[in-house]
């Protein structure tokens, strides 16, 4: 398994491992959730977005990187200092640990991105001034993960 963004392995201790929330974690979530929603939808539909909310609050709490698209916990983690990546990103540190050929994690990307109208509304594009951008940034990490 590759390793997240800060170098930490995921082996099998510590990969999708079950983490129960405290009580102010989930308090922290359940704010969240009305913070983005408001009240009523909540009330309404108490699982919206509540997946989102609750990562963001454990990865507050252990100082763990949160990897969403979701634009809520992207700007959220950023207020709260949590550092937020997304696909693009881990397709990226993949090609740069030699995980995958950097063409490789394009066809990733592009695949999903072309399938998906909303990620394509939040930016994802697939073009070739983008395919350019990533392929340049891939380049840029896997020197530097050379050079490491």
């Amino acid at each position: 398994m590759p390793p997240p963004p800060d170098g930490r392995s995921l082996g099998a201790t510590s990969f999708g491992e079950t983490v129960a929330l405290t009580r102010e974690e989930a308090q922290r979530a359940a704010d969240l959730q009305r913070a983005w929603h408001g009240r009523t939808v909540i009330d309404a539909r108490p699982d919206t977005d509540r997946g989102e909310a609750e990562c963001l609050a454990v990865c507050e709490r252990r100082g763990w990187p949160l990897m969403s698209q979701d634009h809520r916990a992207v700007s959220a983690g950023s207020r709260r200092g949590v550092g937020v990546f997304g696909l693009p990103e881990l397709l990226m540190l993949f090609a740069a640990e030699g995980r995958c050929l950097p063409t490789s994690a394009w066809t990733i990307y592009a695949a999903i991105a072309e399938s998906n109208e909303r990620l394509v509304a939040q930016g994802w594009i697939c073009d070739d001034q983008t395919e350019r951008i990533f392929h340049e940034c891939c380049a840029i990490l896997v020197a530097a993960h050379t050079a490491a």
